[in-house]
C-alpha cells in the first residue's frame, strides 16, 4: 500500500516550515520572493502569489517558478513530484 501523494501546497507549506533560516526562523513569503528576485532576475515571484500558491488558490505554478522555489529552498525539482521518484 502506497502513501497518498502530497498536493503542491502542501509540500510547499512543508519548505517553509522545515528549510530554516540560519537563526533557526521560518523564511517567510516575502523572503523568499526576495531571494528569488534578487538571485534569479528573470523570474518573479510575489510574496502574495506565494501565499496564494501554499493556501492552494493557485494551484498550477510554471516550471520556471517550481525552478525558482527549489533553488531558494535548495531541493531538487523531484520534490515537488515524489510520485515520479
Amino acid at each position: 500500500m502506497s502513501l497518498p501523494v502530497k498536493d503542491f501546497p502542501e509540500l510547499l507549506n512543508d519548505l517553509f516550515q522545515t528549510r530554516r533560516k540560519p537563526d533557526g526562523e521560518p523564511y517567510t513569503a516575502i523572503e523568499i520572493a526576495h531571494w528569488i528576485e534578487d538571485n534569479l532576475p528573470d523570474t518573479t515571484i510575489s510574496s502574495s502569489y506565494l501565499s496564494r500558491l501554499r493556501t492552494g488558490d493557485l494551484r498550477n505554478p510554471s516550471r520556471a517558478v517550481i525552478a525558482a522555489l527549489c533553488q531558494a529552498f535548495r531541493v531538487p525539482p523531484s520534490y515537488f513530484f515524489p510520485e515520479l521518484t
